[in-house]
């Protein structure tokens, strides 16, 4: 059966807030494996969030990005952004150095550690509305 997977912006509009999601290079890894499960970093990731009980869903890019794709292994991740809440600290160790950047094991040009903001995502509330994606190519 078909699973829906929404829209990262979507997923912030439910929340209500800022949101965190893990974006892959979904063009990188089309050379290399020929499904997202295979991905060794990947692998990785979703090791180390169920080991921190840690939940996930998968999530496509912002509605708006006119990207038409399979699946590229993207997830939200289910932790406020919010410099003061313990697991939201713990994520940011895992993803970055102590400057702020991405860890070196976690190559930019294959996984990148995302912030979707509420603020952008609520200019893509009219995708909401629902005859929206009916008349999408009208």
């Amino acid at each position: 059966m078909p699973t829906l997977i929404r829209h990262i912006d979507k997923i912030a509009r439910v929340k209500d807030r800022d949101v965190v999601f893990i974006k892959f290079n979904f063009m990188h890894y089309l050379m290399g494996h020929k499904n997202v499960d295979d991905i060794p970093v990947r692998k990785k990731i979703l090791s180390w969030l169920k080991e921190h009980d840690i939940n996930i869903e998968k999530c496509g890019p912002g509605g708006d990005s006119g990207i038409i794709e399979g699946y590229p292994g993207d997830f939200y991740i289910d932790v406020p952004y919010d410099l003061e809440n313990p697991t939201y600290l713990k994520l940011q160790e895992y993803f970055e150095d102590k400057d702020g950047k991405q860890r070196s094991e976690f190559n930019p040009e294959e996984v990148n550690f995302c912030l979707y903001p509420l603020e952008y995502a609520k200019k893509l509330a009219y995708m909401d509305e629902p005859d929206y994606w009916d008349n999408v190519n009208d």
